[in-house]
Parts: C-alpha cells; structure tokens; sequence
C-alpha cells in the first residue's frame, strides 16, 4: 500500500503543478515565464520537460575521440541490430498468434523468452516501483547518447536534448538534424539510428554479467537457505529467543528451506495440513497430568498442553518437548521407546495457530519457536537467498542489488528489441526506411516516394502488430 500512496502523491503533484503553471501563464507573470524559457523547463498535465542545448558540445567533443575506434563500435552495432530485428518480430508474433491472449493462470502459459508489458501493482511489487524507473531512466539515458555519439561521429549536428516525466515514467530523447542524416550514405546513417539499440544491448550484457559474478560470489551462498533481513518488532518471532538480522534459516517444522520460494511453499504446507507430532521420550512426561479445561496455568507462559496417545493431556515446556524430539511425524507413529505428543490448539486451531519450529544453522543458536498462523510469520518476517559466508556482511546489499541489475538487464533487453521494430516513433522505423531505400536502389529502383510507400506499410503493419500485442498482453496479465 506503500507504494500505491506514493503514486497518489505523484499524481496529486502533477496536478498541483499544472494547475499553477495554468494561473502563472494566464496572468502573465513575467518572472515565472523568463525562469521557463530560462531553464528550459515546461510543464504540461501529469508531464514535466526539460530542454537543453548545454550538452550540445559535449557531445561534439566526445565523438572526436577515436573517431576510427568509434565507427568499428558503432558498425558492429548496425550488425548486431540487424541480426536482432528478427528476433524482435518473432517475439511479437509469437505473442500475438503463437500463444494468444489468455488469463494469468491458464494451462498454455508462455514459456522461455517472452515480451510482456509492465503493470505496476500487477506483474510488477509496488516495492520495486524505485528500480524500475532508475533502470528505465539509465537505459533511456544511455540509449540517447548512443544516438548522440553516433551523430557527432558521423557530422551530423546534436540540436539539444530532452528529458520527460510522464506521471513516473522517465522519457530521454536527442534532438538531431533529420536534413543532414537523411543526406548520409545507408551504412553512415544506420550507424546513428541503431546506436541507441546498440547500447542498450551491451548494457543488458553488462548487467548479466554483474548478476552472473554476484551469483558465484564466495562471499554468499545461494539454494543453501535464507537470511533473516527484517523482523517486524510486534511479530510473534521477534524477541531475544525469537529471530534476529541475517540469521540463517534452513527449515521450518523439518521442512528444509532451501531460497525464498520453498520458505513460502513450507508455510503454506504448514497451513494447510494438521499440527505435527513430536516423537519424545516417556521419561519427559514427568508433569503432573493436569485434567482441568486449561490443562497449563497462565503463569506458565513457556509451557503448552501437549496430547499424548492415550489422549492423556500434559502441560510441558514447549522446547524440552522439541529439543527432545528424536522423530517427527504426522500419523502419530514413533519408535519403540518414544510417544508422540501433539500440542493442543483448543479454539485457536480453527484460526490456523501452530507451533512453528523454525530451523537455524549449527553454528547459530537453537531453533525458534513460533506460536501463530503461518500467515503472520510470512508478513512480519523479511528474508534474502544471500546467505553471508562471511560473518558481518549485509544479506539485504546482494539482495538489492541482484534486483536492481535485474531490472536493468531486461528493461534494456526490452528497449532493445522494441526499438528494433518497424512502428511509428520507434528507431526500427526510421531503420526499415533505410533499408528499404537501400534495397530497391540495388533494385534499380531509385525512386524516394516508392522507398517511402514501401516503409510506410510495413511500418502501418508493424505499428498494428504492436498494438494488438500489447491490447493480448494486458488482457493476459490484468486480472479479471
């Protein structure tokens, strides 16, 4: 809920600032017009842009170092970009007509490499809002100053630059002289165009590569349990017996934690099946059996009623009992020399309450103990798959930051490949209208207004296809 405040925050400022610049501008308040013009700022409803020509010359000057070193980067570029416009199209029209739109949840879901839409709040944690927006933020960035490199590289005048906040999302855009590139030969000119995709590829690249490292890091483990990251201080768990920060977790009730997701899989199994057995020795059973309707005292806080075979009640320390503990079972049998005793949630079962046993390393302190439901455990306990090797270290750092390359690995995967297709606005366009020049000219067909029909039509078919993907995608991904 955190996160869907922050957007009703957003958006109310959005609002606040459209409506002043609307009254600012109505009464031509001079100095609130100069500082605009002045700043290049411009405020339009749930979007703010900035302008800039400042960079212009920066621009200019980076591209005229190495200028031979830049247009062997940028070539493999054009070729990478071209081997990968098929990639792009197939991936849509697999999406489109391969898999067809269907509900989250159905038997034909997609598998292997997919394009999907993101949707805040629904295929996308509220909670990673902040990663998704730097990752899109630095992969437009560096996909714009693709285009600018190029462009200087190859004469072709930077005119300013441009920066948007549509609501959250943030848009980079460069500005160059569309007369000058259209005058360039075809390989000069899809060295521009495909620079942006080009960067955006080794960028993912990189970020895979980061993510690969961190995976093989001696300095945490991985598939070998969970560290404890956050423990909310009103939860059942917390407390000097209870969990504690980075502790490692490697079962609950015997079932063996191995990441995340079997963490979750072990206390939905808990949930869903009976209270478990402990498999003691009689020699524990030294309490008086106690036959009252509270069968332990209040003053007993450490203490359960526990029912034995014979449906005999006793009130015993709960952790003698699981210390005790030779053999757990959930069908009351043990071995010879040992009863199984099973703790008594009277009322409090119908809510779902267990005892929990939470298992932690050899090397740490002895298991926890967990009176409550599952879901609370679940709620009130943050964990990570980084389990530090070494004492000291952090295991929410890797965490975050095996999140944050994540995203930036396939949102730049995905500004890649979307560029690469023929739809209006996107670099495939203006990439498809210089192939199509350059192919009907070795055609013999010289002819501007053939080349630009050609490209207009497959760019009205791509720009179709685009949209039609999307509209099944989000059906796919958008919950009735």
């Amino acid at each position: 809920m955190d996160g869907t405040y922050l957007l009703l925050v957003i958006f109310i400022l959005h609002c606040v600032l459209f409506f002043l610049d609307l009254i600012f501008k109505s009464c031509c308040h001079l100095p609130y017009i100069y500082f605009m013009q002045g700043t290049g700022l411009e405020v339009s409803f749930l979007r703010l842009q900035w302008h800039t020509t400042a960079l212009n010359r920066v621009f200019q000057q980076m591209s005229n170092w190495r200028p031979q070193m830049l247009a062997v980067w940028f070539s493999v570029g054009v070729i990478v970009s071209l081997l990968l416009m098929p990639v792009a199209a197939f991936l849509v029209l697999r999406g489109l007509f391969g898999q067809g739109p269907h509900k989250e949840g159905s038997p034909d879901q997609p598998s292997g490499l997919v394009l999907e839409p993101v949707v805040p709040g629904v295929n996308l944690p509220l909670s990673q809002v902040g990663n998704y927006m730097a990752a899109l933020a630095i992969g437009g960035v560096l996909h714009e100053f693709g285009h600018a490199l190029a462009a200087g590289r190859e004469g072709v005048s930077v005119l300013g630059c441009r920066a948007h906040l549509i609501l959250v999302l943030p848009v980079a855009a460069v500005e160059i002289s569309t007369q000058r590139l259209n005058s360039l030969a075809t390989w000069r000119r899809l060295r521009i165009l495909c620079a942006g995709v080009w960067h955006n590829v080794v960028l993912s690249l990189l970020a895979l590569l980061i993510l690969y490292a961190l995976s093989h890091s001696h300095l945490y483990r991985l598939d070998e349990g969970v560290a404890v990251t956050k423990v909310d201080p009103n939860s059942g768990v917390a407390g000097p017996a209870g969990l504690s920060y980075a502790d490692h977790v490697t079962g609950v009730n015997y079932c063996t934690v191995h990441d995340k997701s079997s963490f979750r899989s072990c206390l939905h199994r808990i949930a869903k099946q009976p209270q478990i057995d402990f498999c003691v020795p009689s020699s524990i059973l030294k309490e008086k059996r106690d036959i009252d309707k509270s069968c332990c005292s209040p003053d007993l806080s450490n203490h359960l009623c526990f029912l034995s075979e014979n449906d005999s009640r006793w009130c015993l320390r709960a952790r003698d009992v699981v210390e005790a503990s030779k053999q757990k079972t959930s069908d009351s049998l043990c071995q010879a020399g040992l009863v199984s005793v099973r703790p008594q949630m009277g009322e409090a079962a119908v809510n779902g309450t267990r005892l929990v046993v939470i298992q932690r390393s050899n090397s740490q302190r002895p298991p926890v103990l967990f009176l409550g439901t599952p879901a609370e455990l679940y709620q009130t306990v943050e964990i990570s798959n980084w389990v530090p090797s070494v004492p000291y270290l952090s295991p929410h750092c890797p965490e975050m930051l095996y999140n944050c390359f994540s995203y930036l690995a396939a949102l730049s995967a995905g500004l890649a490949l979307l560029n690469l297709l023929p739809c209006y606005g996107f670099d495939g366009q203006h990439i498809f209208q210089a192939l199509s020049e350059a192919a009907l000219a070795w055609c013999g067909v010289r002819s501007a207004s053939v080349a630009s029909t050609v490209s207009a039509g497959f760019t009205a078919v791509g720009t179709s296809c685009l949209l039609a993907w999307l509209f099944s995608a989000f059906w796919k991904i958008i919950p009735a």
